[in-house]
C-alpha cells in the first residue's frame, strides 16, 4: 500500500521544498503548575529537526527555543530529554539526553514523537 499527498497553495505562496531527511516533532517543555500531562495542557511546540541531528545539537536547540518561549536560560548539558514508550506502557519514560554523541534515527526519534523535556 502506497500513500499520496497532494498540497496546494495560494498563488502568493511558496513550497517549502521537501527534505527527506526532516521531521516535525512534539517538544513539551516543563513549567512550574503543571497539573496534568495531556496535549490540550502540555501546549507542545512543534518542532522541526534533522533525523541525522546528534542529540548533542538538539539539547542546544532545546535550550534556545526554552529561552525564547520562557526567558529563562537553561544549560544544554543540564536538559533532561525523555520518550515515553508506547510498546512497553504509558507510564515509562526513557531518557535519551544521555546519549549526546547519537542521532536522533539511533535513539528512535521518530516523525511526530512526542518528547518531554525539563531543566
Amino acid at each position: 500500500m502506497k500513500t499520496l499527498a497532494l498540497e496546494e497553495k495560494l498563488p502568493n505562496e511558496v513550497f517549502e521544498e521537501y527534505d527527506p531527511n526532516a521531521m516535525q516533532i512534539k517538544v513539551n517543555f516543563w513549567r512550574a503548575g503543571l497539573e496534568a500531562l495531556n496535549e490540550e495542557v502540555l501546549a507542545p511546540l512543534e518542532m522541526k529537526v534533522k533525523k541525522d541531528m546528534l542529540m548533542s545539537d538538539l539539547l542546544i536547540k532545546l535550550a534556545e527555543e526554552n529561552q525564547k518561549q520562557t526567558n529563562q536560560v537553561w544549560e544544554p548539558s543540564n536538559i533532561r530529554v525523555l520518550k515515553r514508550n508506547p510498546l512497553l506502557n504509558t507510564s515509562h519514560l526513557e531518557l535519551l539526553s544521555d546519549q549526546a554523541n547519537k542521532q536522533l534515527s539511533q535513539l528512535r526519534i521518530n516523525e511526530g514523537v512526542n518528547l518531554y523535556v525539563e531543566d
